[in-house]
């Protein structure tokens, strides 16, 4: 029940995929920064897939920014586009009146971290930085 709730509140952004990798099961303090905007956020992983984070985007380039409650999203592993053999952890949330957001870091050696920087879809010639640390 609970996941059909968290599933019509994320408009079911994700398939229903294993979340076996106990790795990644906790609590992350997670920045992004990319050519639009930097995000900062606490993002707790639950072993069904779901997540609850909160955190604050900047806009680059503006003076805006917003903060975002704790907020329920959905997340997921998977091999990353790029072929380097790496495992992506997929978190997606929609902030109250925003769009819906999503981070990709990428599952490190060191289980402390989750790290990756990819070039820019939105920007050409740019690079997203994405970088996790376990705070739970």
């Amino acid at each position: 029940m609970l996941r059909k709730i968290l599933c019509a509140a994320t408009v079911c952004l994700l398939p229903s995929v294993g979340f076996s990798s106990p790795q990644v099961i906790a609590t992350w303090n997670c920045v992004m920064n990319s050519p639009v905007a930097t995000l900062q956020g606490v993002f707790q992983l639950n072993p069904d897939g779901t997540l609850l984070t909160e955190g604050e985007v900047i806009l680059v380039g503006t003076n805006g920014s917003y903060r975002y409650p704790r907020i329920p999203g959905v997340w997921r592993l998977h091999p990353d586009q790029f072929g380097r053999g790496l495992q992506i952890v997929e978190m997606r949330f929609i902030p109250p009146g925003k769009t819906p957001l999503a981070i990709y870091p990428a599952v490190q050696q060191n289980p402390n971290y989750l790290y990756d920087l990819v070039p820019s879809s939105a920007v050409p010639g740019y690079n997203v930085e994405t970088s996790c640390q376990r705070i739970g």
